[in-house]
């Protein structure tokens, strides 16, 4: 697997010098939810390796439909990590147009996200 945004790899790397602390959270939870440094970090090497593994390569043009923001932020990573540019699409667009205009090669969703497009 080749890495071709080291910049953002080495921030990502520099995650483990307090893998216990806080990387994201989501207060909108009920108990909220803690995502640790480490456990993001972990989270981007794995998702990356995967859609490696699926097929996504440098320059290809990835749509990210997620209402999760761990989700979008480790799938953002990993996509950046690959050279893949990820297309971020307002949930309240008109997803259709925004799909036709952009002409993605991958799509990266929840269920209703597909259902959507």
């Amino acid at each position: 697997m080749s890495v071709t945004a080291p910049g953002l790899v080495a921030r990502l790397a520099g995650l483990t010098d307090d893998p216990g602390a806080a990387a994201l959270v989501d207060p909108r939870r009920l108990a909220g939810r803690v995502v640790s440094r480490g456990r993001l970090l972990a989270d981007c090497h794995h998702t990356a390796r995967a859609l490696y593994d699926a097929g996504v390569r440098p320059g290809h043009k990835a749509v990210v439909m997620t209402r999760d923001a761990a989700t979008l932020t480790t799938v953002a990573y990993a996509l950046c990590a690959l050279g893949a540019v990820p297309v971020l699409i307002e949930p309240r667009a008109e997803v259709g147009r925004c799909l036709r205009d952009i002409a993605p090669d991958v799509f990266i969703g929840e269920p209703l996200a597909h259902l959507a497009r």
